[in-house]
């Protein structure tokens, strides 16, 4: 239960992470 509960939160931050990337990126070439 542990693990996949550190599973799921790491792999939630790792696409919000990428997601604020993009739309920096985004922004950026802008």
């Amino acid at each position: 239960m542990s693990s996949w509960f550190l599973s799921v939160i790491f792999s939630s931050s790792f696409l919000v992470a990428s997601e604020a990337f993009i739309i920096h990126t985004y922004v950026c070439l802008s």
